[in-house]
């Protein structure tokens, strides 16, 4: 990847994103790559990219992380403070640990994703 931040492309940055998938992959984290293409067919306009070393989506190259996964012991998938709060709540969840993936996790993660773009 070009050194300079304003040579920077969203190709690159997409592709970074995409060898950090390949590395979860190769240490078991199967599920990473169908997180990205749900994330990419809900809404195919976002831009991926690294965000702390975990693949994060913006509406742009340069906009704030709206939200991310990861793996440790758990899948984490959450959202960031970039996303539109609507109504008051007083404690709103912000990432989850997915403890079986399974087709209502799909779900959850689309839902998800659609609210944090509107």
């Amino acid at each position: 990847m070009p050194t300079n931040r304003r040579k920077v492309t969203s190709a690159d940055l997409e592709k970074e994103v995409l060898d950090k998938i390949k590395l979860y992959k190769s240490k078991g984290f199967a599920e990473a790559g169908r997180i990205h293409e749900l994330v990419m067919q809900t809404d195919p306009t976002l831009h991926p990219r690294l965000w702390y070393g975990m693949p994060g989506y913006a509406k742009t190259k340069d906009s704030a992380v709206l939200f991310f996964f990861r793996k440790h012991t758990y899948i984490t998938f959450g959202v960031t403070d970039s996303i539109k709060i609507t109504g008051e709540p007083s404690f709103i969840p912000t990432a989850w640990y997915v403890m079986k993936y399974d087709e209502s996790v799909e779900e959850k993660i689309i839902d998800t994703v659609k609210r944090a773009t509107k």
